[in-house]
């Protein structure tokens, strides 16, 4: 009996950290730049949803909306906004995510959409919380995007926060042992090494590098 409670206590104890954190995610359309003017930097094969760890309290969060069209083919076109600045209220632990408003269907719609994007952040019932429609002036280009982690702690913990990036900055044993080789090497190793859909967007970011 004492060992049973002992084992419960122990499994509360590690559950409380996750519930005392203030988790936002964003869908794949949504690429967050910044949050309360905190860079965050971008894998090019990012995951479709990604993580964000942030304190309790009031948040603003730059963001761009971003779509890919017809990746399956070899004619495809990428949609993007400006960056546009979301603040949100006092959040408490729990989970939030940002989304789009309405959504577009096709590109055309896409395009009409980026020039003013609605996005939100719901709650874990699902309920909008906060909602930005207004695009302002530009936000400064974002530079120097690199492999990160999609899980980022943003908490203004002094002790943690260097871990944390540390862990950011981790890079697969295969690509490390790829840093004496050409950049072409480099790239053809990538690619072995990279899934369908991973090559669908790289392939999809070379067409959007070519029509800059």
């Amino acid at each position: 009996m004492l060992k049973q409670l002992a084992t419960s206590l122990t499994l509360l104890s590690l559950s409380l950290p996750a519930l005392a954190e203030v988790q936002i995610k964003a869908v794949e359309e949504i690429v967050v730049m910044a949050i309360d003017g905190q860079e965050i930097r971008q894998h090019l094969f990012s995951n479709k949803e990604k993580t964000y760890t942030v304190d309790d309290g009031q948040h603003t969060i730059s963001v761009q909306y971003k779509q890919l069209f017809n990746p399956l083919y070899t004619s495809h076109e990428v949609v993007k906004s400006d960056i546009v600045t979301l603040t949100t209220g006092h959040l408490t632990a729990g989970q939030y995510q940002l989304v789009l408003i309405n959504p577009p269907q096709d590109v055309d719609a896409a395009k009409k959409f980026a020039e003013q994007p609605i996005l939100g952040l719901k709650d874990a019932q699902g309920h909008i919380i906060a909602q930005q429609i207004d695009v302002g002036s530009k936000a400064k280009s974002w530079l120097n995007r690199g492999i990160f982690s999609s899980v980022l702690d943003l908490r203004q913990d002094s002790e943690q926060q260097p871990e944390v990036n540390a862990q950011q900055a981790t890079i697969p044993v295969q690509q490390v042992k790829t840093d004496t080789l050409s950049k072409d090497q480099q790239l053809i190793e990538l690619w072995k090494t990279a899934t369908p859909q991973e090559r669908q967007k790289f392939t999809a970011w070379l067409g959007e590098q070519a029509v800059k």
